[in-house]
């Protein structure tokens, strides 16, 4: 009978002696998708640690939020204690710079600033409401440390000069002495100056 020849090859090599088989496709497949897996565990696992780390860092700020707020309620006090302080201040400054001033107040303090061989021989009070005052001295040196104190005095807010100029010793007033005692007559300095006064006379 017209059979049909079936052929089937036997490797009777030893196994080690045999040449490797390749991997199978699902072998590749199981591979690739654990590979897969793990990569997408280490990304969840990473995203999980750090939302752990900033709820721990959240509640971290929270706990010094609630220790701190003793402390800022007591800077909000302070700044509302110094605000109120700088008001009362510049109402005080206010009222004493509109204080008014008294003639009598003013001419004490014109006579008691008044140094040693300076003397005043003229007070009067111009349409803008500044003192001019005149008179005579030694030197120069008295007359800019007379102009010098009446700038100290609170009620004077502005103290210029309006004149100066040498003058012969014959000029002088009657009860201030022309000559120098056993010396020859001096020669002294006549000045103007103009200050203005705080408040209303």
């Amino acid at each position: 009978m017209g059979g049909e020849s079936m052929s089937c090859a036997i490797n009777l090599l030893p196994a080690h002696l045999r040449p490797p088989r390749g991997l199978e496709t699902k072998h590749v497949l199981v591979c690739a998708l654990t590979g897969v897996l793990l990569i997408c565990g280490g990304l969840w696992g990473v995203q999980c640690w750090r939302e752990q780390q900033a709820e721990r860092e959240l509640g971290r700020i929270a706990g010094e939020m609630l220790i701190l707020q003793p402390v800022l309620q007591q800077v909000r006090k302070n700044k509302e204690l110094e605000a109120g302080i700088a008001s009362r201040a510049a109402v005080l400054t206010r009222i004493k710079k509109e204080r008014p001033v008294k003639w009598s107040d003013i001419i004490w303090q014109l006579g008691q600033t008044v140094p040693d061989n300076l003397w005043l021989t003229e007070l009067t009070s111009d349409v803008g409401g500044n003192i001019n005052v005149k008179g005579g001295a030694k030197d120069i040196a008295t007359v800019g440390r007379y102009a010098a104190s009446l700038r100290q005095v609170p009620n004077f807010t502005n103290v210029t000069f309006q004149g100066l100029a040498l003058n012969n010793a014959h000029d002088k007033p009657a009860d201030i002495p022309a000559k120098a005692p056993g010396g020859p007559a001096a020669n002294f300095f006549s000045f103007g100056l103009s200050i203005s006064v705080r408040g209303e006379r």
